[in-house]
């Protein structure tokens, strides 16, 4: 389990090819890392959230082209942004977790498209 914000930083930044945080990048790594500590004391997983994400981006072409979509598509990008910091949090990163999170995200990219 990552115990702070600093290890989860240098972990977050080996995964992304050692890319310096700092900017915008610290900024939403910040506000990753306090949803991901929440969603841990939860008990919710990293692959959940992924699937979480791809369901509300499903929702969102379902429902194009409500006012009320954006709200689900905001959830639905949060989810694709967070779902990997839990992973790092939980100490639960796997490349077989990466692939799928990618997979995920093409399709939800996919689906945001048709709003």
């Amino acid at each position: 389990m990552i115990a702070n914000f600093t290890e989860f930083s240098r972990v977050w930044s080996a995964l992304h090819g050692n890319v310096a945080i700092r900017g915008l990048i610290a900024g939403w790594l910040r506000i990753s890392y306090q949803i991901a500590r929440l969603c841990m004391a939860l008990r919710i997983g990293p692959s959940v959230i992924t699937l979480m994400g791809v369901i509300a981006a499903a929702a969102t072409a379902l429902f194009a082209p409500h006012w009320w979509i954006a709200p689900i598509l905001t959830f639905s990008l949060m989810c694709e942004g967070v779902d990997g910091s839990v992973a790092i949090i939980q100490n639960r990163v796997r490349n077989m977790g990466a692939v799928l999170d990618a997979i995920a995200d093409r399709v939800a990219a996919a689906l945001w498209g048709v709003v």
